[in-house]
């Protein structure tokens, strides 16, 4: 089972023990609702979109679905698609910057 599958199975279980006021304990002080945020925000990550170029004769042109600007120049895709890969690799456990 892969690492954003196990993110996807604790974020849904902690949900629910929230929801139904069945938290968890994690440490003292430390409840589910309060682990919640970082797990959510792992998953977000994980599933973080790449920037895409548009088909010809638009290549020259690239968007991304995460944000909200219409188009990006090919350097600020260049520079999104390397944060969203060091984050990937870095959540997945892999060294950011070596192979996929």
């Amino acid at each position: 089972m892969s690492k954003p599958h196990k993110l996807e199975i604790l974020l849904a279980w902690l949900e629910d023990n929230v929801a139904m006021g069945t938290e968890i304990i994690f440490d003292e002080g430390i409840y589910s609702g309060d682990v919640l945020p970082a797990v959510r925000a792992a998953v977000e990550l994980l599933n973080m979109p790449k920037a895409v170029s548009h088909p010809p004769p638009w290549d020259a042109y690239y968007t991304c679905e995460a944000i909200d600007s219409e188009e990006l120049s090919k350097d600020e895709a260049r520079v999104w698609n390397m944060a969203q890969k060091y984050v990937q690799d870095t959540l997945q456990g892999r060294l950011a910057g070596k192979g996929r």
